[in-house]
This record gives C-alpha cells, structure tokens and sequence, in this order.
C-alpha cells in the first residue's frame, strides 16, 4: 500500500518489496514514474492507475501478470510513453504487444523496444471497429465474463471449455495467493501455478466453503 508520501515526488521505487497487488495510491499528479521489478504482482486496482494521471513510465519487470485481461486497469495511464512487462507472463500471449499498443496511444517503448509506426498503424486495423473488438474480448474478456464467453462450433466451444477452466484455476490460485498469510503458503500456491496443477484444496471451492460452513455450525 501507499500511503507514505504526498505528491512530494516524480519517480517511487518500490523494487523487491513483495507486492501481491498494485492498489491503495492516494492522488500523486506529480507522480511520472513508478518502479515495481521484482515483485509478485498478480491483480492491478484500476483505482490506482486513475490516481496516478501524471504517469508517463511504469516498470513491471518480473511480476505474475499472466493474462492479457491483468493489463486493462493499465489502460487509463493514458499519458503512458514506457512500459516494461519482461520477466510477466502475460508477454506469451497472442496479440500481446499489438493489444497493448492499440490501448496505449502515446506509448513509444513497450519492453524497451521502441513502438515503431507499422506495430502502430497493425494494432490498429487489429482491434479497430466491431471485429476488432470482438477479437479483443475473445483474447482479454472481463474477469467476471471467462465463463460467460460462447462459442459456434462444437470443436471450438470444447476447446474453449478447455482454456476457460484452466483460467479459473489459475484465478482461483491468485486469489488464494493474494489471501495467503505465510510465506510458506504463499510459496507453495506460487509453485503450483507454475507447474500448472491446482491445489487439492482449490479443486473444489463450493465443496471446501460446504465443509468450513459444516465446521462453523459443529463449532457453535
């Protein structure tokens, strides 16, 4: 959280300070650059984006955004002109630099490789008009959409399925993470998103809040 300054500077430096979440900045307008390396950042309050209108450089070298819809809240920073998202997951997925790019108008370094005027003029005929923002849906959708999402043929609709079951473990394992107390804990969730399992306990969540809810009620 921070709550430590107020708007007396243009850069902060929060570099290897075990951040899970970017959230809780009070108004900084002066603020232009924000340095976040080494962090476990997984969730970015859009709040915290709009409390920072000034901001011109944001570094996210090695944190844990994952999916392109991590990056949305980052879509307010629209005075953005650097952003470096190395060392993220979310830098492998498909239409990575052109979707950033299209949403990021004065973007001119994006990983420290400078957005040339083809990346430019490609992300826009990409995601430009009702296409594009269909496609821009299907790869980003709202958080709160992953099992909402539809799709025509039977093949697809299996496949899509697939990809949104393995989205909602991974949500659910961040949301753990982000709720974790230890740092044992907090390890062990981290492990296994990177493996790809999900944990015995997070494999049936309705199953596991009968049981506590079961528990709670002997109790009293």
């Amino acid at each position: 959280q921070c709550r430590l300054t107020q708007d007396h500077f243009e850069c902060i430096d929060f570099t290897d300070n075990e951040l899970l979440k970017l959230e809780n900045f009070p108004p900084l307008p002066r603020l232009k650059s924000l340095i976040l390396c080494n962090n476990r950042i997984s969730r970015i309050d859009p709040e915290a984006i709009a409390s920072l209108p000034g901001l011109t450089s944001l570094i996210l070298t090695n944190n844990k955004l994952d999916v392109l819809s991590d990056l949305l809240p980052l879509f307010q920073a629209k005075n953005l002109e650097r952003l470096s998202l190395i060392d993220n997951g979310v830098r492998e997925r498909a239409y990575y630099r052109l979707f950033v790019i299209f949403h990021l108008p004065k973007l001119r370094f994006l990983d420290y490789s400078r957005v040339t005027q083809q990346e430019r003029e490609q992300a826009h005929s990409t995601f430009k008009g009702e296409k594009g923002a269909k496609l821009a849906h299907e790869i980003a959708p709202p958080r709160k959409s992953h099992a909402a999402l539809g799709v025509s043929s039977v093949g697809a609709a299996e496949e899509k399925k697939k990809t949104d079951q393995s989205a909602d473990q991974i949500e659910r394992i961040k949301l753990a993470i982000a709720k974790a107390t230890t740092m044992e804990e907090i390890t062990r969730l981290e492990s296994a998103l990177k493996a790809g399992y999900i944990p015995d306990e997070l494999l049936n969540p309705e199953k596991q809040n009968g049981d506590e809810k079961a528990t709670d009620v002997e109790m009293k």
